[in-house]
């Protein structure tokens, strides 16, 4: 934070959503540069399963188990505070997340990387159910 630090720390409620790539190491490295900010991570899925190492699987080299990761590190190493639910709502003026539970979450500076979606209507015949197919 070089100079800024003092006047960022000073509003200590940072809250990401998204448990992506970007969104963990955005909460990880904020907690690490500075430990006294509040950090909240929002992610509605329990593990994140990382789609670069998803050709091992496709190669039978690893499994799902074997690429997937819970957010327990951010939680006991870094003191993250881990919100498994999903963002449905961000009221600026307010400085609010709304939570599909109904939950409202305050913040002071807010990160949003919800990661990608799939537009599964997009080819025809390609649905969710046909992309679990094994």
């Amino acid at each position: 934070f070089g100079g800024a630090r003092s006047a960022f720390a000073a509003k200590n409620r940072v809250v990401v959503i998204g448990g992506g790539f970007g969104g963990a190491a955005a909460a990880k490295y904020l907690k690490k540069l500075d430990p006294t900010l509040s950090v909240t991570l929002i992610e509605p899925k329990e593990t994140f399963y990382t789609c670069p190492f998803s050709n091992w699987v496709l190669g039978g080299l690893k499994t799902m188990q074997d690429i997937g990761q819970t957010y327990t590190v951010l939680k006991s190493r870094y003191g993250i505070d881990v919100v498994l639910d999903s963002a449905v709502g961000i009221d600026a003026a307010k400085n609010a997340v709304t939570l599909k539970s109904g939950r409202v979450v305050k913040y002071d500076r807010l990160i949003v990387s919800p990661g990608i979606d799939f537009k599964w209507k997009a080819i025809e015949g390609y649905s969710q159910a046909v992309s679990e197919t094994r």
